[in-house]
């Protein structure tokens, strides 16, 4: 372990060339120094050819400097040079989806979440993207997925759940609103909304015990009372 440690701390303070200038191609992307933090990526390209992270560094450099058909070039020659750069997957999949080219971005994002299946927004954002083809099972399987990882699983379901909705997707709703329900089941207005989603689906005997139940926590909320009405009548 001392040993690891010291190599670690050695590393850190007398990085490899390639890293060194990759380090400072970062500081010059935050400072909004396209041109220099190009130049550094290049100098770390020459230090370690053979890297692929130097090339989309490059890509990533262009991205935001919003040259997004250069970027696509450099980070697409990431991706060939290795199959497993997620980081180049990301964007070349964020560039497809801006250029519409939603086949294409569908291809990249599926190949980022494969190789980096625990991080959280990417398999959103893939989800997100899936929602829009109407690919709806795959899509809730990667919000489910998310939400399994997420810091407040809660809240995220409740933000898919809400997007779900806007789009017409009410049965996938109503299974990630009753998911927020796990976690929190006193939240009398998660179960209002899930009454009002079986009403629009004219499901009336499904929403009745969400809609009474959320009647009894607050008694004086007129919508509430009149779908109960709806659905009785």
């Amino acid at each position: 372990l001392g040993r690891k440690i010291t190599e670690v701390v050695e590393r850190v303070n007398n990085p490899a060339p390639m890293q060194l200038h990759l380090k400072n191609a970062r500081q010059y992307v935050e400072a909004g120094d396209f041109e220099s933090a190009a130049s550094e990526a290049r100098l770390a390209m020459e230090a370690e050819p053979r890297s692929s992270k130097p090339i989309h560094e490059l890509g990533y450099i262009c991205y935001r400097a919003g040259d997004l058909k250069q970027a696509e070039v450099w980070l697409s020659m990431a991706a060939e040079m290795n199959h497993m750069d997620v980081f180049a997957f990301h964007y070349l999949g964020d560039i497809y989806l801006k250029s519409g080219r939603l086949d294409e971005a569908i291809q990249a994002f599926d190949q980022a979440v494969k190789i980096s299946p625990r991080h959280v927004g990417r398999a959103v954002d893939f989800g997100k993207l899936l929602l829009e083809q109407g690919l709806i099972e795959k899509a809730m399987g990667l919000f489910e997925r998310a939400a399994g990882l997420a810091e407040d699983r809660p809240a995220l379901l409740q933000e898919l759940a809400q997007i779900c909705r806007s789009k017409g997707y009410l049965e996938q709703a109503i299974k990630l609103f009753k998911g927020v329900l796990k976690d929190q089941p006193n939240r009398s207005e998660i179960k209002t909304q899930i009454g009002q989603l079986y009403v629009r689906l004219e499901k009336f005997d499904k929403a009745l015990p969400f809609l009474n139940e959320a009647i009894a926590v607050d008694q004086k909320n007129v919508a509430i009372k009149l779908l109960i009405a709806r659905c009785y009548i």
